[in-house]
C-alpha cells in the first residue's frame, strides 16, 4: 500500500460543512443520544461487526466520520482504520473521549468524495449517520467510490437515519407550546427529539420534498416562530429547544426506507438491519450491514 499515512493529509474542506459542525465538535463531550449513538445501537453495531470477521480478513477498516464509539469499537476488534473527516476541530473533539487507543489508526483530513485511496483494499467500510451529510444527488457516486475501496466480499456497515413514520401530524407552533407548557419533559433528550421529528417530519416548512432534505430548527427559526405567535422566550429556553449545538440552520438528507434501498442495492447486497427498540425516537435510525456486489 502507498505511505500514505505517514502524516495527516491536509485536504481543500468544505468551509460550509466545517463550520455546520464546529458547534458540535465543541460541545460532543456532553451530548447524549440520539446525537450520539445509543448503547441499544452499539450492541447492534457490535453484533454485525463480528459477522464481517473471518479467517482471511486483513481487518483493515475505512471510517467515515470520527464518532468515538465506533473507533472504540473497531479498537476493541484490532482494525486498522483509516479515518476521514472533513473537520479538524470535530476530529480533535473526539478523539479526547477515546476509551481505547488504536494506533493502528490514521487520521486523513478531508472530502469524503474527493479523497483518493486504494482500491480493493478495505474490509470493512463504516460511519454513523453519514449518508444523511451526502447530497441526495451524490449518493451514486458515493456508493460506487465505496464499493472500489472495498474488497471484492467487504462489508459496509452503517446507521442510516431514514423518513421518520409521523402517525400524527405537529405543526412548529404546536411544538414550541407544548415546550412552554411543560418544559422540565424536554429535559429528557431522547423525547425531545422524538417530538422534533414528529414535528420536522409533518411540518412542511422543515420537510420539503426536494431530495429528501429535511432542516432541523435552529434558534433562528424559533425565534422567527415566536414572533409570529406574537409570544417570547428566554434565549436559554430557546437554546435547549434547539439542543444548543444549532446555532445555524442544519440539513440533512432523510428518504424513505424503499427509496434508501433500492439505490442501496444496486451497490451492495443487505446481509442484515435493525433498529434500537428501546425509544420510539430510534425507529427511523436503521443500521445496515451490507456485502460488496
Amino acid at each position: 500500500m502507498p505511505d500514505l499515512f505517514s502524516s495527516k493529509i491536509k485536504m481543500k474542506k468544505s468551509a460550509k460543512n466545517i463550520q455546520a459542525w464546529k458547534s458540535v465538535s465543541d460541545v460532543w463531550g456532553s451530548l447524549k443520544p440520539p446525537l450520539r449513538p445509543s448503547p441499544g445501537e452499539i450492541k447492534i453495531y457490535e453484533r454485525f461487526l463480528k459477522k464481517t470477521l473471518s479467517n482471511n480478513s486483513s481487518r483493515r477498516a475505512l471510517l467515515f466520520g470520527a464518532t468515538p464509539e465506533l473507533r472504540d469499537l473497531l479498537a476493541k476488534y484490532k482494525f486498522e482504520v483509516t479515518l476521514i473527516d472533513v473537520n479538524p476541530a470535530m476530529v480533535k473533539a473526539t478523539t479526547k473521549l477515546l476509551k481505547r487507543k488504536n494506533h493502528r489508526e490514521k487520521i486523513i483530513i478531508g472530502d469524503w468524495l474527493k479523497i483518493k485511496l486504494p482500491q480493493n483494499y478495505y474490509d470493512l467500510a463504516m460511519g454513523d449517520h453519514i449518508i444523511g451529510n451526502v447530497n441526495f444527488k451524490k449518493w451514486n457516486h458515493f456508493f460506487s467510490l465505496v464499493t472500489k475501496l472495498l474488497t471484492k466480499n467487504g462489508y459496509f456497515l452503517t446507521n442510516v437515519q431514514l423518513s421518520f413514520p409521523v402517525k400524527r401530524s405537529l405543526a412548529f407552533k404546536n411544538l414550541i407550546k407544548l415546550y412552554i407548557k411543560n418544559p422540565k419533559r424536554f429535559n429528557d433528550t431522547e423525547y425531545k427529539w422524538q417530538m422534533l421529528y414528529q414535528m420536522m417530519y409533518s411540518d412542511k416548512k422543515f420537510c420539503g420534498n426536494h431530495d429528501y432534505m429535511i432542516t432541523w430548527p435552529a434558534i433562528p427559526q424559533i425565534q422567527k416562530e415566536l414572533k409570529l405567535m406574537n409570544m417570547s422566550m428566554d434565549i436559554k429556553q430557546i437554546a435547549q429547544l434547539a439542543d444548543y449545538i444549532y446555532v445555524k440552520e442544519f440539513k440533512y438528507c432523510s428518504p424513505p426506507r424503499a427509496i434508501f434501498e433500492k439505490i442501496f442495492k444496486k451497490y451492495f447486497k443487505i446481509v442484515s438491519s435493525d433498529i434500537n427498540r428501546q425509544h420510539p425516537v430510534y425507529q427511523s435510525y436503521r443500521i445496515y450491514l451490507a456485502e460488496n456486489h
